[in-house]
């Protein structure tokens, strides 16, 4: 069985968790954010990496 991850739903968490950083005003919360989007940057292609299926949704 593969297992089963959503691409868009990735890419969506990257994209919202930069929005949250570019808007922090306090310097801790934008690194929080920072590291939220390397986080999902990173499942992200260690998954293509791997050839994982995406979902099929």
């Amino acid at each position: 069985m593969d297992p089963l991850w959503d691409r868009t739903y990735l890419q969506r968490q990257i994209d919202k968790s930069r929005e949250l950083a570019h808007a922090a005003l306090h310097p801790d919360v934008k690194a929080i954010y920072l590291s939220y989007v390397q986080h999902y940057e990173t499942l992200l292609t260690t998954l293509s990496k791997r050839g994982a299926q995406p979902a099929q949704v």
